[in-house]
């Protein structure tokens, strides 16, 4: 197995690169770069008084960035429509999505920049985001129990969500407080967890539309809190969830639940390794790499350990609902750090850096069956630390002669992907784990911010060896250039 390795290490080397869109002129400009420029023409057509045209640009920017790793790009374009419909006189609407804005990004438009734009910042201003179970300034509002009586839903439906977030690979839930008024309104909501942010703005938007009989103390209507939970944690054991035939799964197990981290981690490993010689499917690599994950916690290696347990998460979402208690401190660390906890809080829009490769990353594992000049195109949240969070593959491109070959590397298309190519993207999000960045900066404060990368394996040459595959001779090379055909879920 170490020849193996220092094999790979010495035959394959694989670059990444920030992808880019070409500008006018031919410059080369970045989703933050886009997302800045798009930004600024909405803030244009604000403060013109130009509030129809501001609301549609809005709204097309929101669209854009539903399926973005980070709070801020959509938080950003959510706050752009609070001020367009305060432009336009819907005064409710406006402050419902202000407090939306706000609760996917605490820092989006500080109150120096709303009151920029004049009389529709002042609104917003006036309504700041409430924490969550505290009132507004100026209502009272009753907890349900100890005589209060609770509000009942009477018209209540959730959204069918976009087709781009249905198509994510990811745990998708929801934790949000909202206030029900004497009305029975809801209003005033706050976001307290998310899996995704334009996951909980598609369910607030519907939520905004709900009506409820409104909660009763003494037989009179009040006002209330009221809590929305979607797909609660439920927790499993670990090995009901994705069991695997396999009697080392059961000593490398009695391992990890003894804290005999060393031998634990030395093999999951060669499980890990082993499971690309037996082409295993998504969710059965997604298991191994839960295991390598509780491995490196018991070991002292939290940042490593995160990544891939939530990158597992990704290659199978049923394992968001593991309970991981019977593995001590490493199950504990694990749990709290599921999908959905390293939600991005600030990327760089304007006058910042975005995150930067400051450690070369580990070579990825060669396959035969994957083509010459293979394209893998993947995101993340790069923490404040350097570290990879929550990192996801997006799709692969096999180039041809002319034409890249698209396929996506979400459910829906993850059963086109010959086994070769599954398995060298699963190596590829692996592999994103050991990368190091400095971190996005917005003035000299660094922040976490999502990502977006391609990893280009060139002139790949492997052989299939009996019993296993085994890798050949490769060269990388760094190519600034975006993959050739349209990227889908980029974030702006």
């Amino acid at each position: 197995m170490n020849r193996l390795r220092l094999s790979i290490q010495l035959l394959l080397i694989a670059l990444i690169v920030p992808t880019t869109v070409m500008a006018g002129g031919g410059r080369a400009e970045t989703p933050a770069d886009t997302l800045a420029r798009r930004l600024a023409e909405i803030d244009a057509l604000l403060r013109s008084g130009d509030w129809s045209h501001a609301e549609e640009a809005s709204r097309q920017a929101i669209d854009r960035s539903r399926e973005s790793l980070s709070g801020s790009v959509l938080a950003a374009a959510v706050a752009r429509l609070a001020l367009a419909e305060a432009g336009l006189g819907r005064e409710a609407e406006a402050v419902w999505h202000w407090q939306v804005a706000r609760s996917l990004d605490r820092s989006i438009l500080p109150e120096e920049r709303l009151r920029t734009f004049g009389p529709q910042g002042e609104l917003l201003i006036r309504h700041p985001l409430r924490p969550a179970g505290q009132a507004p300034s100026g209502l009272e509002v009753y907890s349900p129990g100890a005589g209060v009586q609770p509000p009942r839903k009477i018209e209540a439906t959730l959204p069918e969500l976009s087709p781009g977030l249905r198509s994510l690979s990811v745990p998708l839930w929801l934790r949000a407080q909202v206030i029900v008024d004497a009305e029975g309104r809801p209003r005033d909501p706050v976001v307290l967890a998310a899996s995704l942010p334009g996951m909980a703005f598609e369910v607030l938007e519907a939520l905004r539309g709900w009506r409820f009989e409104p909660a009763r103390k003494e037989g009179q209507p009040v006002a209330s809190f009221y809590q929305l939970t979607l797909n609660p944690l439920v927790e499993h054991p670990l090995s009901d969830l994705t069991p695997l035939a396999n009697p080392e799964l059961t000593q490398l197990d009695d391992l990890l639940r003894a804290g005999r981290w060393k031998e634990a981690d030395k093999k999951a490993r060669k499980l890990w390794m082993a499971g690309f010689g037996k082409a295993l499917e998504w969710s059965e690599m997604g298991y191994l790499l839960t295991l390598r994950a509780l491995a490196e916690a018991g070991l002292g290696a939290p940042d490593e350990a995160v990544c891939h347990w939530q990158a597992a998460q990704h290659l199978d979402p049923r394992l968001y609902h593991s309970d991981l208690a019977a593995y001590g401190s490493a199950g504990e660390l694990l749990e709290a750090n599921r999908w959905g906890t390293s939600l991005a809080d600030g990327d760089p829009v304007a006058g910042g850096t975005p995150p930067s490769l400051v450690k070369t990353p580990r070579p990825l594992l060669p396959f035969s069956g994957v083509t010459a000049r293979t394209v893998f195109v993947m995101a993340g949240i790069v923490d404040s630390n350097g570290h990879v969070r929550q990192p996801v593959l997006w799709s692969v491109h096999l180039e041809a002669e002319l034409e890249p070959d698209l396929v996506l590397l979400q459910p829906a298309f993850r059963h086109q992907v010959v086994p070769a190519v599954r398995l060298m993207a699963i190596s590829a999000l692996e592999s994103v784990c050991s990368w190091r960045f400095e971190p996005a900066r917005v003035g000299n404060e660094p922040r976490m911010a999502a990502s977006l990368w391609t990893v280009r394996v060139e002139r790949l040459r492997s052989v299939n060896i009996s019993g296993g595959l085994r890798p050949g001779s490769t060269q990388g090379m760094l190519d600034p250039r975006p993959p050739r055909s349209n990227i889908p879920n980029t974030p702006p």
